[in-house]
């Protein structure tokens, strides 16, 4: 429901003010004990929610969950931390990246070593938590939640977050 309206009928009548068609390929719903942060990127075509366990406010960690929602914005993370990536990825990737050592004619008994480095290097750039943090690159994005988190005198962790981005159907 959008505020008491079903979602079909919140979309028709937008289709009706506008006179476009429209269409919701993929939406998420978000129910929590702690604190839900939206954000809308400048143009209107990204959107992030980003839900915080831990605590119920505080301008600390509103201001954490914005600047981690520009964050997911930016870099699209694919998960919050590597155990959350999917086994089958990671296998992918590591099938990837032998392959890859192959193919340069790396010695056979580094081949997996190079293919961990480069796992390990994909977990950094892809994953949330690992993340360089986008407003101080001298620290990742758990550090930095680390230092809020002590700052704020709570436990903090990111239970879950969406990206939405016009034309994404994942």
């Amino acid at each position: 429901e959008v505020n008491g309206m079903k979602m079909t009928d919140a979309m028709h009548e937008v289709v009706g003010k506008i006179g476009e068609k429209i269409e919701i390929k993929r939406f998420a719903t978000f129910a929590s004990d702690g604190v839900l942060i939206e954000y809308i990127h400048p143009g209107s075509k990204l959107g992030v929610m980003v839900e915080i366990k831990g605590v119920h406010g505080g301008e600390e960690v509103l201001t954490l969950g914005k600047d981690l929602a520009m964050q997911i914005a930016a870099m699209n993370p694919v998960a919050i931390n590597r155990d959350s990536v999917p086994k089958e990825v990671q296998e992918k990737e590591l099938t990837i990246y032998r392959q890859q050592a192959i193919e340069q004619g790396k010695a056979e008994n580094l081949i997996d070593r190079i293919a961990e480095g480069k796992l390990n290097k994909y977990f950094q750039e892809y994953t949330l938590l690992e993340q360089s943090f986008i407003r101080d690159n001298t620290k990742t994005v758990q550090e930095h939640i680390a230092d809020i988190a002590k700052s704020a005198g709570a436990e903090l962790s990111i239970a879950r977050f969406e990206r939405f981005q016009v034309g994404d159907e994942k």
